[in-house]
This record gives structure tokens, sequence and C-alpha cells, in this order.
């Protein structure tokens, strides 16, 4: 038997953050937010507020150009129902993913994750036509947090040593030393 719910159409609307379609989407978007946070982070309403969520995921690094370069907000449609939004910056060289929340009555459909490889193919479309950027970003990797340990799937993944500032492969041994302890000097010379 065929249902409605396979019939559904899926987009993506990419809007920069200082724009006219962002301001239009603005309720929407932080309707979702509220919901991803109280229903998956277990928030208080109280910290879901518009301000809060404007602070955190509506600046414009890059405010005043007119360059490519900013914060956007991809909004993921299933029909005309919002259903994820993944914030992105793109930078001279890369494309940060700053952050992704979603409904949580679609938490069975792994949209970080799916949200992760549309943002990795939208870098491929930029690198097109800005060969400089060339990087993805995903931001914040603390091994020991279940809700991030998907970034690391994602291969090559190269994580930065937070003492010398040099990059390192993100292979079974540093997953196996960050397991047995949180922090970890990942550059191991004496220097």
């Amino acid at each position: 038997m065929v249902t409605d719910s396979a019939h559904k159409k899926f987009s993506i609307r990419t809007v920069k953050v200082d724009s006219p379609e962002f301001k239009d989407t603005f309720d929407l978007e932080h309707e979702l937010y509220r919901s991803y946070l109280t229903c998956v982070h277990n928030f208080k309403e109280s910290e879901c507020t518009q301000e809060q969520f404007k602070e955190f995921l509506c600046d414009n690094p890059y405010p005043d150009t007119d360059d490519i370069y900013g914060a956007y907000h991809q909004q993921y449609y299933l029909d005309d129902t919002l259903i994820a939004v993944g914030v992105v910056e793109i930078l001279p060289t890369c494309l940060s993913s700053v952050y992704f929340f979603y409904s949580p009555s679609h938490m069975n459909l792994s949209l970080g994750t799916f949200g992760a490889l549309l943002e990795i193919a939208y870098l491929r479309e930029l690198n097109r036509s800005r060969p400089n950027i060339r990087y993805y970003y995903l931001g914040w990797y603390i091994h020991s947090c279940g809700k991030m340990r998907y970034k690391g799937s994602f291969s090559p993944s190269y994580l930065l040593c937070p003492e010398l500032y040099t990059w390192h492969f993100l292979d079974d041994t540093i997953r196996a030393e960050l397991s047995a302890k949180k922090y970890q000097r990942l550059n191991k010379s004496t220097e």
C-alpha cells in the first residue's frame, strides 16, 4: 500500500542571514529551534528565546560585503514543512558547519548526517566557481559526546592539537586515546 508520505517533495532553500528571505522565515526557524532544544537536549523553554537564537545562530561574520562570504541557513523542507536547518558560514577557504537542528518528529531520519552530506555536496558546488573554498569544517568535535561523535565518521577528518595547533588525522589510535582520556595532546613531539 502506498501512502501519501511516499510522495513528499524534499527541497533546500539557502538563505543569507541578512536577507529578506531569512527575516520572513525567522519565526518559523525559531520555533523549530525551540522544539529541537527542548525535546532533544532537554532545554527549558526560557533558554530558547528569540534573542538567544539570534545571538547564537543569526550573526553574520561578513555583514558589510556583497561577496559570497557570510552566514547562511540551509532550510530543509518536506513539502511545505520546515523539518531542519543547517547553519553554515562560507569563509575564504572553507564551508564551516556551525550548527544543525531538526524537527524532533523526524529524529529517525538521521538528518544531522544527511545534512553533513548535503553540505559536502554544497561545498563541491561552491568549489567549482571558487577553487579556494575547498575545506569542510565540521566544528567542535567532543569525542565523549555521543551527539557529536558522528563527525568522526567522515573521512578524512583531522583534529587540531589543543597545545601546538597542528592538525592530526583522526584514526583509531587517536580515537582510543580520546576514549581513555578526554584531554589529549595530539602532537606527541617534545618540542
